[in-house]
């Protein structure tokens, strides 16, 4: 069985996690439509792409699984996952489609779709990202 983790999913964003409020990240985000496809590609790979891939392997396998997992299925909303992180954009009227665009930023070339959802199994500890963040 292979493990997931749907709090591997803010970490993707982890850069833009919690600045709903800030005024400067609202300033540089405000004209931002989060369901324009070209806009989040660009931002994803600018901003969002380096943060992740400057994280340990484990880390970034475990989210890419996570992340493959939860696009495969419907197990979770992810709106309430969107709405969550306090992001400086307004949240997207498709999330799904949103996370699919993430996926295509940081994985070009790769198919998100997994054969056997029934192989898998989830991982409810929300502690799992920042234990694997820190491993060399």
């Amino acid at each position: 069985m292979q493990k997931v983790n749907r709090y591997f999913l803010a970490q993707f964003l982890e850069p833009w996690i919690g600045l709903a409020d800030d005024d400067d990240a609202y300033e540089r985000y405000v004209h931002i439509d989060s369901n324009d496809e070209v806009q989040i590609k660009a931002l994803a790979q600018a901003e969002l792409r380096p943060v992740f891939s400057s994280k340990p392997i484990v880390f970034q396998e475990a989210a890419k699984r996570s992340l493959a997992y939860y696009l495969s299925t419907e197990v979770i909303d992810l709106d309430r996952v969107l709405g969550s992180c306090l992001l400086p954009i307004e949240l997207p009227i498709d999330p799904k489609e949103f996370y699919e665009w993430i996926w295509e930023a940081f994985f070009p070339d790769e198919s998100y779709h997994i054969p056997n959802p029934e192989d898998y199994v989830e991982n409810p500890d929300i502690y799992e990202p920042t234990r694997l963040s820190s491993k060399k």
